[in-house]
């Protein structure tokens, strides 16, 4: 809001992520324990954030950045989404035909998960994320960078078809 706090102590951004709130961790919080971390803030409150723009930088090139949620009926089923942990990225190695992760149409091996669960992925260690896929919800919400070449050869073949 114009005039708040947040707006007069400079550059916060829609989709920064905050990852500390006067020191207590929020990087696997969920949306009421950041509330309520905030909402105790009283007199001063120190916020450490992500910005999604600089953790990307030049990364980004001429890709796409979108965000889905996967949806699961049966909370034992898994996403069917293989990570590869590489050293600056994550990145889809694999997608388990029949999966949620399949099922999304939006997802294709070689895209970048920049987020799962609003937990940026640049903040968290493998076992950390890995963690997030194992956790038994049922939805998972994903931040991917896509190259649009991929998705547009695809998109061409199923047209022709």
């Amino acid at each position: 809001m114009p005039g708040s706090p947040a707006a007069r102590a400079g550059p916060l951004c829609v989709g920064d992520q905050l990852m500390r709130v006067n020191g207590r961790d929020l990087a696997l919080a969920t949306v009421e324990e950041a509330k309520a971390a905030l909402s105790s803030c009283t007199q001063r409150c120190l916020l450490e954030l992500v910005d999604f723009s600089k953790l990307l930088g030049d990364s980004a090139g001429s890709g796409r950045i979108h965000t889905l949620t996967l949806k699961r009926a049966n909370l034992g089923m898994p996403w069917g989404l293989h990570l590869s942990f590489q050293s600056a990225s994550v990145v889809i190695s694999h997608i388990d035909v029949g999966s949620p992760a399949d099922a999304s149409h939006s997802l294709r091996v070689g895209d970048e998960v920049i987020s799962l669960n609003s937990a940026a992925l640049s903040c968290l260690s493998d076992t950390e994320a890995s963690k997030i896929l194992t956790l038994t919800e049922p939805e998972l919400l994903l931040s991917v960078l896509s190259e649009p070449s991929a998705h547009a050869e695809e998109e061409s073949d199923l047209t022709r078809a």
